[in-house]
């Protein structure tokens, strides 16, 4: 199922989406710690924004809900998906987690870790709850902007600061990855 789920998540995108993760790949490459976590993984993040803002909502929108939940039960689909759409940021993202390792930037890597598993359980969570796209791609750009790309700290999803870090900022994703998990699921049950 977790084949399946990552072949259906990046099928069918424009081509120039896949020169533009090859791009990031390649970018994740840069050994400056400070690089990577200020513009390198936000920008390269962005790229999986479409994929994931479909989660949740991929089912409404083609109405195949009754069919995909009576065969494979919401949670074994929403696992499937929840780690298929984690692998994508971690594919395009890999090298920079190594380099955060070989520097002994472990704070950096804690929060690259938390941002690649809190993006997508958020992007669940809402298009679960609300069954719109448009509500991830929404607080999705408006975090990025504020928080990686301007510093406001609340926002910075992804640690682009070490301040961020050691404040609890990263932590507070963490949980709140858990709880969108957890509200996914709740509201899967009900399906």
């Amino acid at each position: 199922m977790f084949v399946s789920e990552l072949r259906l998540a990046v099928q069918n995108r424009p081509r120039w989406w896949y020169v533009a993760c090859i791009l990031a790949l390649l970018l994740s490459f840069i050994p400056s710690v400070d690089a990577l976590r200020s513009a390198v993984l936000p920008l390269a993040l962005l790229l999986p924004l479409s994929l994931w803002s479909e989660l949740g909502t991929r089912e409404q929108i083609h109405r195949t809900e009754e069919l995909v939940f009576v065969t494979g039960g919401p949670y074994a689909l929403l696992a499937a998906s929840y780690l298929s759409a984690t692998t994508v940021g971690l594919a395009i993202t890999l090298p920079a987690g190594i380099i955060f390792a070989i520097n002994g930037a472990f704070g950096a890597m804690f929060a690259w870790i938390v941002g690649l598993l809190a993006l997508p359980a958020i992007a669940f969570a809402l298009g679960t709850l609300t069954g719109s796209q448009l509500a991830f791609e929404t607080a999705y750009l408006v975090a990025w902007y504020a928080g990686p790309m301007n510093g406001f700290r609340p926002l910075d999803y992804i640690g682009a600061e070490e301040a961020t870090v050691s404040s609890g900022v990263t932590t507070a994703y963490l949980v709140l990855a858990i709880v969108a998990l957890g509200a996914t699921a709740f509201a899967r049950r009900k399906t």
